[in-house]
């Protein structure tokens, strides 16, 4: 037998037809339908459950906590006779007051192991597998949404490794690069130990099939009994990206509640903007000290802290933005490739040089993976940033002659990097303020100035 779950009515049921029960209460093979007497039979019978009723019972059995339930209040009533030896005799100790007649069945039912329905205005009480089979309902869910397959973007890093492998030959009539490419530059970039997965790790995503796999043994594991769907008293079947699933009211209602609450949280999206400035370190230091020395911004306060940091930037060289999935990696890159000499061989036995260009990136990049946590109210956020000020230079680092004479220049760039890596939980329309001092910004006074990130966070409704 499958174990007796008690779940309290919210409504009084209406009649469903169902096989099982027919052998019951027909004589004829018009019982089931609804009839003009059938519907007015019902009404009746809610009108009757929705009164409140008293009652004292001390190891009554079922079928005599019936009766006593009809006669005072005018309820009719009747046992299952398929199944009145199994449910008939069991007692039942129980004290009401003023309690709904509804209330008082449910709770009857529970004590005795049974369960109940309203079958043409009469109060129907069996096994709980016979009642809960009779009012199976039929429901489709759309779960198109919830099997969107969401992919992380990798984000370039600036590496001068790349850069300065990444090359290619002109003037001596054309070679390959270093790395091996024809023509470097341009691209999205790459390289280095992603701060989300192992280096080298790929994520693989789940197949559509495997999705759909997924929802449906989150169902089948906790709506209901397991033993419910593993016996097929309950169904379920995908059409289309549609889940057909065959369960009670009750057990529909936790179903619609539980995919409702997949779909708003998956279907939810981040917002993030990231503002990089140039300022006099002081200026970091008071706006801190204002924010209570916290690099985390309430939203209350970010308005405020904005507007300082603003103001007192010696110049704002990048903001970049973006939105994305709710748990999706996501990232801005915005800068400029730049070409360099960096190498030359003089052409034996000809005027001239075999020159290499390199192709140099700068500005910044800002990956992050936001989750949003704490029930919607604070997002998680890994952030990885690399900044190379547009401040970059890029000089002679040398002379090498020819053999007819001529000298050309060997170019090496010099540039300020800055790495951002860190995992912090900032409230939602909040932000964090993330700095770091470089000792080689030509643009502004490089002993008393900082790069800033404000990084601002916030749900997309």
């Amino acid at each position: 037998m499958l174990p007796f779950i008690y779940r309290p009515r919210l409504s009084i049921r209406p009649a469903v037809s169902c096989l099982c029960l027919l052998v019951i209460l027909c004589t004829g093979p018009t019982v089931w339908g609804q009839s003009a007497e059938d519907s007015s039979a019902s009404s009746l019978a809610d009108e009757v459950l929705s009164r409140t009723v008293s009652l004292e019972f001390l190891d009554t059995p079922l079928s005599t906590a019936l009766e006593r339930l009809q006669r005072d209040a005018g309820v009719n009533t009747l046992i299952d006779p398929n199944h009145a030896s199994q449910i008939a005799k069991n007692p039942i100790t129980l004290r009401l007051t003023d309690a709904k007649i509804a209330d008082a069945l449910d709770l009857m039912c529970l004590t005795a192991n049974a369960d109940w329905d309203v079958i043409n205005g009469v109060v129907v009480v069996s096994i709980p597998e016979v009642i809960m089979q009779r009012r199976l309902t039929t429901e489709i869910y759309d779960i198109r949404g919830l099997l969107v397959s969401v992919q992380n973007q990798v984000a370039p890093s600036f590496d001068l490794t790349d850069a300065l492998s990444n090359t290619s030959s002109g003037g001596g009539g054309g070679r390959q690069s270093k790395s091996g490419n024809e023509i470097a530059g341009g691209g999205s970039g790459g390289g280095g130990a992603s701060l989300f997965v192992d280096e080298g790790q790929v994520e693989t995503m789940a197949t559509l099939t495997e999705r759909i796999e997924q929802v449906v043994q989150l169902i089948e594991e906790t709506i209901g009994d397991v033993a419910y769907w593993e016996q097929e008293l309950f169904t379920v079947r995908e059409i289309a990206g549609s889940l057909v699933i065959q369960t009670t009211p009750e057990f529909h209602d936790d179903i619609a509640a539980l995919l409702g609450s997949l779909d708003r949280q998956a279907g939810r999206m981040v917002q993030i903007q990231g503002d990089y400035f140039i300022m006099p370190r002081s200026v970091v230091d008071a706006v801190l000290t204002d924010n209570e020395g916290a690099l985390i911004v309430s939203p209350e306060h970010l308005s405020d802290v904005s507007a300082k940091l603003a103001d007192a930037a010696a110049s704002r060289f990048a903001s970049t933005r973006n939105v994305g999935f709710n748990g999706q990696r996501v990232y801005v890159y915005a800068g400029r490739d730049r070409t360099f000499l960096s190498d030359i061989e003089a052409i034996p036995d000809a005027e001239g040089f075999d020159t290499t260009l390199s192709v140099l990136r700068d500005g910044v990049v800002l990956d992050v993976l936001p989750t949003l946590v704490g029930d919607g109210q604070d997002v998680v956020v890994a952030i990885k940033s690399d900044v190379i000020p547009a401040a970059t230079q890029i000089k002679a680092a040398g002379l090498l002659p020819s053999e007819g004479g001529d000298t050309a220049r060997v170019e090496a760039p010099e540039r300020d990097t800055l790495f951002y890596r860190t995992t912090v939980r900032v409230p939602v329309g909040g932000a964090v303020i993330l700095s770091g001092a470089s000792s080689l910004l030509s643009s502004v006074d490089a002993d008393n100035s900082e790069i800033v990130l404000l990084l601002r966070v916030d749900a997309v409704e």
